[in-house]
């Protein structure tokens, strides 16, 4: 068993962009649809701060998630929500899935590991 695979308590509602292109390659409006209402998955907020300068009053937060291996989520997809087991809202979104990484335990690929943009 995975070491993370106890702490997948959370669950993802995973929608993909599938607008295709215009006549001249120019991408459509998004058309998010939904690939899974329940993705088991693990999520954090390591770093939330405020950044105020002269022009600028915004809160960034960097998030980080965890699917186990196989799961059909990819960079660039839509997270619209994050909630418990038992259907509880835990982080609203929506979230830009951003670059993800393969994890291993030592015996192989185990788990997938991405971080999150919040759209505000």
């Amino acid at each position: 068993m995975s070491l993370f695979a106890s702490r997948m308590t959370m669950r993802a509602e995973v929608r993909r962009n599938t607008a295709a292109a215009d006549g001249h390659g120019n991408a459509g409006k998004p058309d998010w649809q939904l690939v899974q209402d329940a993705v088991p998955c693990y999520v954090w907020s390591k770093i939330r701060q405020r950044v105020v300068d002269g022009r600028l009053n915004a809160e960034v937060e960097e998030i980080g998630v965890v699917f186990r291996a196989g799961a059909d989520v990819l960079a660039f997809d839509r997270i619209e929500q994050i909630k418990d087991r038992r259907g509880r809202v835990l982080f609203a979104g929506p979230f830009d899935v951003l670059t993800g990484t393969e994890k291993s335990d030592g015996r192989g690929i185990d788990h997938l590991a991405f971080k999150l943009r919040r759209i505000a």
